[in-house]
């Protein structure tokens, strides 16, 4: 019966263990196209030579300059400090030269729907990392011909905290990872109240990435139900990756302390109830009765391997 129990308890306590629904995504990330829905005003971005350019209801025939045809400049290049807010949705995309290109895909403080901010390379470089709170969008599906706009490679990871942390510490562990295919559509999300899967808020950076004409994107998600959104050129629906127990049983060095020490304590508890049961005595100084039996067979064979160590 013992070592029935010496089986299943630690399954049982791993189980339960494994049981959590608060979990945080890290995504680092190349892509050379992000959209970005803020949920909170923004930290301020000082985009050095950067140039607004307005929509316009009729386009500019033979215009020249950056904005193109379908905008024009608001003012001469320079400094732009952008006031981003809650709702704001932006997508950030690299033009051809290397330059970092803002639109505006909602009427936002700055920017008009479809109005756009160019900063150059060597601006982008002044300017640093751009920080954001927000819910994310990594890349687009890759359409056949494509050279840019898409997500070219990252890796991701996700850290849980559930019962082993509120059992020992508030640290987290990394119960699963893995790596983002060229040209994915990636976005984390989470379950809310009504059991619908939303976007979740994720806190990072955009950074030019000097070798390449990408962006370099750190982000991290808040502690949630979350799971990760994978969407695939050709594949009807997005795949979605959570970890399961199994994962987080293998991954965990805490469970697998408690798997592998309790069938050792719960071996040495039969060696020395068989080894009380033989010098217990009854009130009268005599060998118990129940002890006169032989030992088990599981003692005989740890006896065995200790005399062979001797």
């Amino acid at each position: 019966m013992l070592v029935l129990l010496a089986l299943i308890l630690p399954l049982i306590f791993t189980a339960l263990l494994s049981v959590a629904n608060q979990r945080s995504y890290l995504i680092e990330a190349q892509t050379s196209y992000l959209e970005l829905e803020f949920t909170a005003q923004q930290p301020d971005w000082r985009l050095a030579d950067a140039l607004v350019c307005a929509p316009v209801a009729i386009p500019r025939l033979g215009a020249t300059d950056p904005c193109g045809a379908a905008a024009a400049p608001e003012g001469p290049r320079g400094e732009v400090l952008p006031e981003w807010g809650a709702g704001d949705v932006l997508r950030l995309t690299i033009d051809p030269d290397g330059s970092l290109r803002i639109t505006a895909l909602s009427e936002t403080e700055t920017l008009a729907r479809r109005g756009f901010v160019l900063v150059s390379p060597e601006g982008w470089d002044r300017s640093g990392a751009l920080l954001l709170r927000a819910f994310v969008t990594l890349g687009q599906p890759l359409a056949s011909g494509a050279t840019r706009n898409y997500l070219w490679s990252g890796t991701w990871q996700a850290r849980e905290a559930g019962r082993p942390a509120f059992l020992f510490g508030t640290a987290t562990e990394a119960v699963k990872d893995g790596t983002f295919a060229a040209g994915t559509r990636v976005k984390i999300l989470q379950m809310d109240e009504a059991r619908d899967l939303v976007p979740a808020v994720s806190f990072g950076h955009v950074a030019k990435r000097s070798d390449k004409p990408v962006m370099d994107v750190s982000l991290v998600s808040e502690f949630s139900d979350a799971r990760l959104s994978i969407e695939y050129d050709g594949v009807p629906q997005p795949v979605i990756s959570k970890p399961s127990w199994v994962d987080i049983t293998l991954k965990s060095p805490l469970l697998i302390a408690i798997a592998t020490i309790f069938p050792i304590l719960t071996s040495l508890g039969l060696v020395l109830k068989d080894m009380l049961r033989r010098f217990a005595t009854d009130a009268e100084g005599n060998p118990a009765p129940q002890t006169r039996r032989p030992p088990s067979w599981h003692t005989r064979k740890v006896l065995r391997g200790l005399r062979r160590r001797r």
